[in-house]
């Protein structure tokens, strides 16, 4: 008998698990709690529906805050080229953006949901939907089934892809910890991740709206540096967002609890303290005329002036011959290590993804197996993962689904193939036979003939 699976969630991960094994020859039910098949992912407002992004397995570990040496298995087996593959094969049309993020050509959500619900009913996938699992069962330390609608189904195997805590109104919950926890799983506190990053410091004001390329941002907690990052940074009316913004965000929320941090902009990260005080010491010797703001504005965007003004107390229209050595070192603080204050990183009302989750020290990397339990698997958001934006996040979905669907259908195909070729073994000896019978048949009808 093919093994018989149980998927429970249908979001990226569940639905290429479902695929993976599926085509491995395994018989798949795919099981959610909403209406429809990857819900949530549709009905989030992906920026530009990012589905993965180029670059090899070294450029992804970059972009994952944490768990990149758990995905490296992954990420190798299921590569950006593996992604794109795989959406040609479901005929999503990609193509790839000035930032190397590979999205669906039209740019519609709707279409991989399309694509992978009807390639999943082809190969035969059970979707079974408005299905919310209430447990999932095992004898000792052995999965042996779910319990759904009332009713216990027995499976061979079970993997749980019900994706994270962010955005409940599109149904994400803590069903996947709380399944985890039941089999002795440790869980790492959820926390809203990919969120805007809300400042004690109101620069809205002045600054909402404005965007800045080629910051480093780097995160301080109680005055100890952590992490930093390189990329875009975004002012809100309330904080900060941009890609290097949302790609700290999950180690903000876990580092802000009951911990003061603050946030470091350098606006030059290609010159040096030293190297920008002695330009401005330079600059303010040649030209006597040359006033605080025009120089500033040859580092930064001149919108970013009165913020200077407000901080430091330095007008930007102050002879930059007449500044003291405090205010020009103060001048090169404000370039290089502007700093602001969490006050919160957004909840998962507004956040697009999860940090934390089940522990990945207990699941092999190599198949997403359980190490507590045989026959359980796990599979994207539910993971302690926490990828970057730019399809980090969902290509570790595909990639975890992947290694999980793959695992789980192993052998399956091999014992098709053999009752297969046992049934033709069969089909050709009953051949043989009915050839032999029909020839000497034949052999008697000539005779007669003759005779």
């Amino acid at each position: 008998m093919a093994k018989r699976i149980a998927i429970i969630g249908a979001g990226p991960a569940g639905m290429a698990a479902a695929y993976f094994a599926a085509e491995g020859g395994a018989e798949v039910d795919l099981y959610d709690k909403n209406p429809v098949i990857g819900k949530k992912y549709v009905y989030v407002p992906w920026e530009g529906c990012e589905l993965t992004h180029e670059g090899n397995t070294e450029d992804f570990m970059e972009n994952y805050a944490r768990g990149a040496e758990f995905l490296t298995y992954s990420l190798d087996k299921f590569t950006s080229k593996d992604a794109v593959k795989l959406l040609k094969k479901l005929g999503v049309k990609v193509t790839t953006n000035e930032d190397g993020v590979i999205i669906p050509t039209n740019g519609d959500t709707q279409e991989l949901k399309k694509a992978f619900e009807e390639k999943l009913q082809e190969l035969n996938v059970n979707l079974c939907v408005s299905s919310k699992v209430q447990e999932i069962l095992a004898d000792g330390r052995k999965i042996t089934g779910i319990k759904v609608h009332n009713k216990e189904v027995k499976y061979d195997k079970v993997i749980i892809a019900t994706g994270g805590a962010a955005r409940p109104k599109l149904g994400a919950s803590d069903d996947g910890y709380e399944f985890a926890k039941e089999f002795g799983h440790s869980i790492t506190k959820p926390l809203p991740a990919i969120s805007e990053v809300e400042t004690n410091e109101k620069l809205g004001k002045f600054l909402s709206g404005l965007e800045v390329s080629s910051v480093a941002v780097s995160v301080y907690r109680n005055k100890h540096k952590h992490l930093e990052r390189n990329g875009k940074i975004l002012f809100t009316d309330h904080g900060l967002m941009g890609d290097a913004i949302l790609f700290l965000s999950g180690i903000i929320s876990r580092l802000s609890e009951n911990n003061k941090v603050e946030i470091s902009i350098d606006f030059v990260p290609l010159k040096s303290k030293e190297m920008i005080d002695r330009d401005l010491v330079a600059k303010s010797s040649l030209n006597s005329s040359h006033l605080v703001g025009d120089i500033l504005k040859e580092y930064l965007d001149p919108r970013l002036l009165p913020v200077m003004t407000r901080f430091y107390r330095i007008q930007e229209t102050k002879p930059m011959s007449h500044i003291t050595n405090l205010e020009r070192k103060s001048l090169v603080l404000f370039l290089k290590d502007f700093r602001v204050t969490v006050k919160r990183v957004k909840p998962f009302f507004a956040a697009f993804y999860t940090s934390g989750g089940v522990d990945v020290e207990e699941i092999n990397p190599k198949t997403m197996e359980s190490k507590l339990v045989k026959g359980l698997y796990f599979c994207g958001e539910v993971l302690d993962v926490d990828g970057g934006p730019g399809g980090y996040n969902m290509h570790s979905a595909f990639a975890t689904g992947y290694t999980a669907g793959k695992a789980v259908s192993r052998g399956a195909k091999t014992k098709k193939a053999k009752k297969k070729s046992s049934a033709s073994k069969k089909a050709a000896k009953k051949s043989d036979k009915g050839d032999q019978q029909e020839a000497e048949e034949v052999d008697d009808q000539s005779s007669i003939k003759v005779a």
